[in-house]
């Protein structure tokens, strides 16, 4: 195991499971499910009064005078040392609520962890800054549903435009139109799947009463997260150059088979072939750690 990972496996929980919003959810927030026609290239005291050997007050005769009565303190209850499993029951509670309050989860918390944890000085950049809990299991929901919207994106968008050529009468995607994604593709590739899921479980009850809120009854989130994995690796991959005609303000894909792709797919297929190569390795990754440990 290498020194850096190492460190990256030392981090608090709440600094290395933020990273797994952006390992796992990436892909689906990149950019629109449509592209823009653009002909140009350029792209988280006891009580302290034991009975106090409380004296009661002096029962004084005027004759004779007679001795203070007093109470003796009580004693406290019998401890009984070497029971184990009533000790557990008594930490476990406090112990769960500890690990709760050291959970940063606002957002700027989150956003730090993320930088902190994912080897990435890009991801500054790339992550929006609020609601990031929130949109990641929305956007979990939705990329299991073969869904995909932009209103909830985490990632802000590439900075060059969706570009194209035109030859033979046909309109190709530009090469440069994939390249817009190779740097999300770089940092995810910097992630330790094993450290950021092991950190997940830590925030297993928030992300999960979060999820119940926007999922259907019943619903898991563990196999949500597979389902959305799997809507990912099942895209095909697509030979280039890429063919796509004009309608209105959008540009589809020519082949029928592939403008019939679920969004979260087509989504893929514009990251251009070798992205995607890249992104299902991390993902096969990340979903068989998920399921080793259910």
């Amino acid at each position: 195991m290498s020194e850096d990972k190492n460190q990256v496996q030392q981090m608090k929980p709440y600094i290395i499971v933020a990273g797994i919003l952006f390992v796992l959810l990436v892909v689906l927030m990149l950019w629109p499910s449509g592209d823009k026609p653009n002909d140009t290239s350029p792209e988280t005291v006891l009580n302290a009064e034991p009975e106090n050997a409380v004296l009661s007050e002096a029962k004084i005769d005027e004759e004779p005078m007679e001795t203070a009565l007093f109470e003796p303190p009580k004693m406290p209850s019998e401890v009984v040392i070497g029971d184990e499993n009533a000790a557990v029951n008594v930490l476990e509670p406090i112990i769960e609520e500890l690990e709760q309050v050291s959970l940063d989860v606002s957002d700027a918390a989150v956003k730090a962890a993320i930088i902190e944890a994912i080897r990435s000085p890009a991801i500054s950049r790339f992550l929006v800054s609020e609601s990031l809990l929130q949109k990641f299991v929305i956007n979990a929901n939705n990329l299991a549903n073969q869904e995909i919207t932009l209103k909830d994106n985490l990632l802000v968008a590439p900075d060059r435009e969706f570009s194209i050529y035109q030859q033979a009468d046909k309109i190709w995607i530009d090469r440069a139109s994939f390249q817009r994604y190779t740097p999300y593709v770089d940092a995810i590739e910097s992630v330790d799947t094993d450290a950021l899921l092991s950190a997940y479980e830590s925030y297993k009850p928030s992300l999960t009463e979060k999820f119940a809120e926007i999922s259907r009854p019943g619903d898991d989130l563990d196999q949500t997260l597979i389902r959305a994995i799997d809507e990912l690796l099942n895209t095909p991959l697509v030979p280039v150059p890429i063919e796509v005609i004009s309608e209105t303000v959008m540009y589809k894909f020519a082949d029928p088979k592939l403008e019939g792709l679920s969004g979260p797919q087509k989504q893929m297929v514009r990251m251009g072939p070798d992205n995607m190569r890249r992104l299902k390795i991390v993902l096969r990754e990340v979903k068989a750690e998920l399921e080793s440990r259910q």
